[in-house]
């Protein structure tokens, strides 16, 4: 599954593309389009239900898009109405998550470990994308390096594991004007 989604009124690619005024919106419409999907696939999958996104993201201040979002502090007062079928992953921020003495494709490897395990917890059929921003803006952007070499490491096996799962992939990039999943 790959459509783009955009805040800047111009597609990212020459693909099916949705205009929407923010990324709260944004994020709202690639909820909803991950989930139409599944629906109207054959054969429809309804029991992909489940989104798995990464903690300390952000993806706006919608309900939908504060349930995929892993930053404490802006969901807090809104905790009682969010969605709770979503899980979070740690996010590939190499600066702060290596352990001391980690190798870079340790690190990447313990990350991909992290997510096919909570795949196996939530069950990969019921997952309906895997959401991430690949630009962190909001939270705070990784010093000097807004496309980390090692979140763009963590893309390609990322994709071969989504893959295997049939579960799409969501990378969020309001920070940028453009999404794409």
């Amino acid at each position: 599954m790959s459509t783009a989604v955009s805040t800047s009124g111009v597609a990212a690619c020459d693909e099916p593309h949705l205009t929407a005024t923010a990324g709260s919106e944004a994020m709202e419409a690639a909820m909803k389009l991950a989930r139409q999907y599944f629906l109207e696939k054959v054969p429809a999958e309804p029991q992909r239900t489940r989104f798995i996104s990464r903690s300390q993201s952000y993806h706006g201040t919608t309900l939908g898009a504060l349930s995929v979002g892993g930053h404490k502090g802006r969901r807090l007062n809104f905790e009682p109405l969010l969605a709770n079928n979503v899980t979070s992953v740690s996010p590939c921020f190499a600066y702060r998550g290596k352990t001391t003495g980690e190798r870079d494709d340790e690190y990447l490897e313990r990350l991909l470990r992290e997510l096919d395990d909570e795949f196996q917890r939530v069950g990969s059929a019921n997952v309906c994308a895997f959401v991430a921003e690949p630009v962190v803006g909001a939270v705070g952007a990784q010093p000097g390096r807004l496309f980390a070499q090692a979140d763009l490491e963590f893309r390609r096996p990322l994709a071969v594991s989504l893959q295997s799962t049939g579960t799409s992939r969501q990378f969020e990039r309001s920070a940028t004007s453009t999404g794409r999943f």
